[in-house]
């Protein structure tokens, strides 16, 4: 990937031939917005795998990610429509034995339904990131101590099995509530940093082996005791849109990073890890 390989172009240009350096290229020729497509690119392998599999979810989950990004590190107006002629472009210009109007067809509708949800995404942080930051800033930490009290109370009394897992003291638990507040607020403000500490909390939480079923209504337990109290809406709804995108990486950052031979060692379960071993080839283990 990136600008490997070049060949010459019919003007003289040296044309480069992968599709990351090829929409690079196209960008550069026709003044797109390069940040914009530089953070599309990132995302889209796996914007392609989940949309081949139908993972509406999973798409509209990279969408978010990727326009929280794009508050972060674009300037001026993120021109989505560009990316597309870029990216058909790019394709023609790689594939031309292949290319075909289905083709043409078949990414075109890939490239309207990521667009779709990154347009219902992009405007959500720039609405949002001062608000929230001012709630999290402004309110008394008495204040935010008895709401993550309350919120695990909720918790607990909606779901018991949770309290199997929450077993630390209250300070333990105010400091887990307090934290995810504070982890929207810096979402907004430095996102590439926070989604990557994100990654690397949902991969520590493999080894706790909490259920990921939890994660939504511990969520929600935290917006009900939010909407309680006499905040504006407009942060508390920016709260809620960084919160669920935070779980939602950290779940499927468990969901994929748990895998059979992983979840047996953590069972210390012997007989489970042989097995999972024999899934791999020799070579690979």
């Amino acid at each position: 990937s990136g600008a490997a390989a070049v060949k010459k172009g019919v003007d003289g240009y040296d044309l480069p031939d992968t599709f990351e350096a090829m929409v690079v290229f196209n960008a550069r020729m026709t003044g797109a917005n390069e940040a914009v497509a530089d953070i599309i690119l990132k995302h889209f392998d796996g914007l392609v795998e989940r949309v081949a599999a139908g993972g509406d979810a999973h798409v509209e989950l990279e969408a978010n990610i990727m326009a929280v990004k794009m508050h972060g590190s674009v300037k001026g107006q993120a021109r989505l429509d560009q990316f597309r002629l870029c990216m058909l472009a790019s394709l023609r210009s790689l594939l031309p034995q292949l290319w075909s109007s289905e083709l043409e067809h078949a990414w075109s509708m890939f490239w309207a339904l990521v667009e779709g949800k990154l347009q219902v995404g992009l405007p959500m942080p720039g609405k949002y990131a001062a608000p929230v930051a001012r709630l999290i800033d402004d309110a008394p930490m008495p204040e935010k101590r008895a709401l993550a009290m309350r919120a695990f109370q909720r918790l607990f009394k909606q779901i018991p099995d949770t309290e199997n897992y929450f077993k630390q003291n209250n300070e333990r638990l105010i400091s887990i509530v307090v934290r995810a507040l504070e982890m929207t607020s810096e979402l907004y403000q430095d996102p590439a940093r926070m989604i990557d500490a994100v990654h690397s909390l949902g991969l520590r939480h493999i080894m706790f082996n909490v259920p990921t079923a939890y994660f939504e209504p511990f969520s929600l337990c935290i917006m009900v005791e939010l909407e309680a109290m006499d905040y504006p809406i407009v942060a508390v709804d920016g709260i809620a849109w960084a919160l669920t995108l935070i779980s939602s990486i950290m779940v499927r950052t468990i969901d994929e990073g748990a895998t059979p031979l992983v979840r047996a060692v953590l069972a210390n379960s012997p007989k489970q890890v042989k097995k999972a071993l024999a899934e791999y080839p020799r070579q690979g283990r």
